[in-house]
């Protein structure tokens, strides 16, 4: 903090003056030793002030004089809110569809706990689902032994669809856990400021977890959020899917690192 007060002075027209004032006595009444040091001072924060002043423009960012505030490019704000956005969307309904129309994903059995899978199509039009010919349904079971079953084959995409939504909101929970890990650093790789970097972040992941977990796995949370218990298998599942988040959010920061070192090399 001290040393950002001595940039943010150095920064003014005064903070150079006082240097240059205790130079110019300096020079004046001939103590040399002196000179030399704050010389040597000046020039160390001449160098700092340029770093400083520089390090808005290398990071994406600009200065608003009208409004005197920091403004982000908006390049890098719609990039990053497009790319990640769109990887949240994919994910969390992506993970819905696979459940309702995959047997396996990846080598993992998606319909051990025993429910009716339909084509994609059949999901986009469930709604005109009574007027399919012999489309029949059958009960599924969840952790704990309790069984989801259905007094009519539509209810297979309306109460049936619990074990669904709930991998979603797992999805969702899992890639908002990891987006914090990027957030880390917004130009550096994981490799480079690693997760135990920031252990407060991590013990924030935790309980948000723990409290995730709660809710799915307390009958009374459970029933009253409208989600039910997930399988290691179904857990292994979510983290697939959500993953990928860490290493699209690596390529942009990749992507981001080269673009401002080719942009530092043309100002050279």
């Amino acid at each position: 903090m001290l040393r950002l007060c001595e940039f943010l002075y150095l920064a003014s027209d005064g903070g150079y003056n006082h240097v240059g004032q205790d130079i110019g006595c300096i020079r004046r009444f001939g103590i040399l030793a002196g000179k030399d040091v704050l010389e040597d001072q000046n020039l160390c924060l001449m160098k700092d002030y340029k770093e400083i002043k520089d390090l808005p423009i290398q990071n994406d960012f600009a200065g608003d004089e009208i409004c005197q505030k920091m403004t982000a490019n908006d390049d890098l704000w719609e990039t990053y809110i497009k790319v990640i956005g769109t990887c949240v969307g994919i994910a969390t309904v992506g993970i819905f569809v696979l459940w309702y129309t995959q047997a396996s994903f990846m080598g993992i059995n998606l319909v051990s706990d025993g429910h009716t899978l339909v084509e994609f199509s059949q999901l986009r039009n469930w709604e005109k689902c009574s007027s399919w010919s012999n489309f029949t349904t059958s009960p599924f079971t969840v952790v704990g032994g309790h069984m989801i079953s259905f007094t009519d084959p539509s209810d297979c995409f309306t109460v049936g669809k619990v074990k669904a939504m709930t991998l979603s909101l797992s999805v969702l929970v899992s890639i908002e856990m990891f987006n914090s890990l990027n957030a880390l650093s917004k130009h550096n790789s994981l490799v480079k400021m690693p997760p135990w970097r920031n252990p407060w972040l991590l013990v924030a992941m935790s309980v948000s977890f723990g409290l995730h977990c709660l809710i799915l796995y307390i009958p009374f949370l459970a029933d009253v959020f409208g989600i039910v218990p997930l399988t290691l298998s179904e857990w292994i599942l979510v983290i697939l899917v959500s993953a990928p988040v860490i290493l699209i959010d690596e390529v942009l920061k990749f992507v981001g690192r080269s673009q401002r070192w080719i942009a530092k090399e043309k100002m050279a």
